[in-house]
């Protein structure tokens, strides 16, 4: 076999089914990252570690499977070997790369300082990852570099990675899955990530040299490697993004339950009334609103963590109709109204209407929940009202009683005259007196049955 002349420099060609599929695999590491950054940022405490850790994981393996498909599909005239241990330190290099950005873009904010350092950060790691990667392939040629393309290739990696960066901080919110914008993004990431790879492959020259065989630790692709590391990377990828997709619905429910749950906490608490929540004798109470506390005084923990509380603040008289009551409610399983007194904090009775009713608790246990509303001013309003009708009853009859006392001493003396010699003219005057002081008699009368 004649020698290659040492200068010569080698030519490869590229096969661009796997340039495509190295852009796809790109394009869906961005998409994963865009759909990361969100998940990592409404994370908190391990969680948010956890998703931080597999995102890196995740999103550097795309980049790494991506500039490895992308070397793989530059071919040359002789067989390639790449050097494990330096392969892996090219991954470990963009999971670091990859762990920068989304801790960047996961932050509150993200100024133009912490972007610059990022971005820096992140296109240093990528280009770093890029040219390990170059430093893991063993062949019997020498690997010569142009200083301008390298320094563009960085260039162009640190750019990439602001503008990702930017994209991937700007989209972290969006609820929607396939939004257009985040479709757009991906698809120009995934575009942007390879200009990079290849720019630097084009920095490259091989020139031949004497081989001294096979070295250790080194592996030769093939097309099953090559197969496999695409699936497996686009089967990572893949189950990233489903992941993050399922628990993107599960923290919208999740989200959409505590909203759910606040407004009716807030409706709960908003309402004049007490509402509580206990065992089927009320000793216990499980759950009790804030208005308790307010109209009675009494903290929200000594109603729940005070044993019978409720019973031994009712008023003496009433404790006995309560429980009552209350037993009426889960022997007949039929809602109860009755009112009742409470003794407040400050000494005051508070007059009450409970309404408590049986209903299932957890584990099918049951329990009594009951509506406490405030009667006080309805009650004080009552009693005014019966001890008015009262003093005007005493009235009526303290004043009909007087009236009707003199008004019979008029009759009688009408009737004494009447019994002695009058002239026709006269008795008719004292009839008629008679009689107009008999019917006054009968209102009289009517108005003392009245009262």
């Amino acid at each position: 076999m004649p020698m290659v002349p040492l200068q010569a420099a080698l030519t490869g060609t590229y096969d661009y089914r796997l340039v495509a599929l190295s852009v796809l695999i790109a394009t869906l590491a961005s998409y994963a990252a865009l759909d990361l950054a969100g998940r990592i940022t409404a994370a908190q405490g391990r969680v948010r570690v956890i998703w931080l850790m597999g995102g890196s994981a995740a999103m550097g393996l795309g980049i790494w499977a991506m500039h490895y498909v992308g070397m793989l599909a530059y071919s040359l005239p002789f067989s390639v070997f790449y050097d494990l241990p330096t392969v892996l330190l090219s991954l470990l290099a963009a999971m670091l790369a990859s762990g920068v950005a989304l801790f960047v873009v996961s932050r509150k904010t993200m100024g133009p300082f912490r972007s610059a350092v990022g971005g820096l950060f992140m296109g240093t790691g990528i280009a770093g990852m890029h040219y390990i990667g170059m430093e893991a392939m063993r062949l019997p040629a020498m690997c010569r570099y142009s200083p301008g393309l390298v320094v563009l290739s960085f260039l162009l990696a640190i750019a990439i990675s602001l503008v990702a960066l930017a994209l991937t901080f700007h989209l972290r919110h969006e609820t929607t899955a396939t939004s257009w914008r985040k479709l757009a993004s991906a698809a120009l990431m995934g575009a942007a990530i390879p200009v990079m790879h290849y720019t630097g492959m084009s920095a490259v020259t091989f020139v031949p040299m004497a081989s001294a065989g096979r070295p250790p630790h080194s592996l030769e692709t093939s097309s099953l490697g090559l197969v496999v590391i695409s699936c497996v990377t686009l089967m990572i990828l893949g189950l990233t993004i489903l992941t993050s997709l399922i628990d993107r619905r599960f923290s919208a429910q999740s989200l959409e339950l505590h909203f759910s749950e606040q407004r009716f906490r807030q409706l709960v608490e908003s309402a004049q009334v007490i509402l509580w929540r206990g065992g089927i004798n009320a000793t216990r109470f499980s759950y009790i609103n804030q208005e308790a506390e307010e109209l009675l005084g009494y903290p929200i923990e000594q109603w729940i963590n005070t044993p019978a509380f409720w019973i031994d603040h009712l008023h003496l008289d009433d404790r006995a109709i309560a429980e009552s009551f209350l037993r009426a409610a889960v022997e007949k399983q039929d809602p109860q109204r009755f009112e009742h007194r409470m003794i407040a904090a400050n000494g005051q009775v508070v007059w009450l209407r409970t309404s408590v009713c049986l209903v299932a608790g957890a584990g099918k246990v049951k329990e009594l929940v009951g509506v406490m509303t405030d009667i006080t001013e309805r009650k004080r309003a009552q009693e005014a009202a019966e001890d008015a009708n009262r003093a005007k009853s005493e009235f009526l009859a303290s004043m009909s009683h007087e009236i009707r006392t003199p008004m019979n001493g008029v009759i009688g003396m009408t009737d004494l005259v009447l019994d002695t010699e009058l002239s026709v003219e006269q008795r008719d005057y004292l009839n008629t007196v008679k009689m107009c002081a008999g019917s006054l008699l009968n209102v009289i009368n009517d108005i003392l049955d009245f009262s």
